[in-house]
Order: C-alpha cells, then structure tokens, then sequence
C-alpha cells in the first residue's frame, strides 16, 4: 500500500511542477508582449522618454510623402540647456511585422555639437530638425524619428520620439 501512496504523490508532484511551468511561461509571455518595444541603438527605453522633451511633426510644413524631407520641431521643457551632438542624436526606424529596424538618415548636419535652450529661452519655442529616412516603397510606412542628447553639465541623457506615416 505504501508504495501506491507512494508513487500518487509522485504523479501529483510531477503534475504540480508542469502546471507551474506553464504557468510561469504563460506569465512570461504576457509581461514581454506588454513592455514597450525597445529601439536598437537608444540606451534610453521608451517609457522614460518624451518627459522632458517634445518631438513633434507640423503638418503644415510636411508633405509627409516617402523621399522628402521631414521637418520636425524638438521643444526642450526640463527648464536647463540640453547639448546634442552634430546630427541630434537622430535614430530612424521603420515598423515591420511589429518590429522597428533601423534605416539611414539621408541628411548631413554641420559639424559641431548643438544645444536646445529651455523652450520659454526661445522666441519661437523650439527648433527645427530636418531628417530623410531613406525608405522607398509603395506602400504606406510607419517611421519612428528619435533624438537623444545630454541636459547641460550633467550626465543625464534625455530623448524624445514621434511616429510617422508616410506614403508613396
């Protein structure tokens, strides 16, 4: 008798340890499906960005077609100087199939690193950052267009990003 009871508490063990792991792999693929995507080459995730800066895209200056330039607009709201270097710290990426991959930025910047004063410092509240993503195609595109730069004096990094839709 006592090698039956035996083995039953075995069987329920056994049972008890694969109901766990399923578990645990079910609750591991919903925590990775619902964390914000990161993006390659941005040390900052994106939860911590667009706090202290705005990234945005006037519609009235963008044709928002593949292959022209896009003009966006960088605001600085953390009250200090945010220093970037020559090319803003630009990052493009396109999405596809749920994933963003990175694409060249066809615009050369003049060299020199650039600063960003806090948006009430400036007459018009922001400045322009013009980028070319270099996608073709002819279908609609989803870009995503990050800076990232350093607040003055510290070694903070801040970043910021906006989404785009482009079309043929």
């Amino acid at each position: 008798m006592a090698s039956k009871d035996s083995t039953s508490k075995t069987v329920i063990a056994r049972s008890m340890n694969v109901l766990l792991l399923i578990v645990m792999s079910v609750l591991i693929y919903f925590l990775a499906a619902c964390r914000s995507p990161e993006m390659p080459g941005v040390q900052i995730s994106l939860d911590q960005m667009n706090k202290q800066l705005r990234f945005y895209v006037p519609p009235e200056a963008n044709t928002f077609k593949i292959g022209d330039h896009l003009r966006l607009v960088l605001e600085n709201y953390s009250g200090k100087v945010i220093k970037f270097p020559e090319d803003y710290g630009v990052k493009i990426y396109i999405e596809k199939d749920g994933q963003w991959l990175p694409v060249k930025n066809d615009i050369l910047y003049p060299s020199g690193a650039k600063q960003v004063l806090p948006k009430e410092q400036l007459q018009f509240g922001g400045i322009m950052v013009v980028v070319n993503p270099a996608v073709d195609g002819s279908q609609p595109v989803t870009v995503r267009v990050v800076v990232t730069g350093n607040i003055s004096g510290e070694n903070q990094p801040v970043s910021a990003y906006t989404d785009i839709i482009l079309h043929p």
